[in-house]
């Protein structure tokens, strides 16, 4: 069994990160990030089945 690549991005809205992850939900990976607000970039990801985390804390981890 094949075991699919996971990555999450910190910072997801900017330039970089955003096409980054694109591309690597492109390649069918799960992909997920986390920025404090969302953005055109942030929707257009999610619209590709990427899953955003939002806030001041831009975090998923709950701490």
């Amino acid at each position: 069994m094949e075991t699919q690549a996971f990555y999450h991005f910190v910072g997801i809205g900017g330039v970089g990160m955003s096409a980054l992850a694109h591309i690597f939900a492109k390649l069918g990976c799960r992909v997920s990030g986390s920025d404090v607000a969302p953005s055109l970039r942030t929707r257009r990801l999610q619209e590709l089945g990427v899953t955003i985390f939002t806030g001041p804390s831009g975090s998923s981890s709950g701490r």
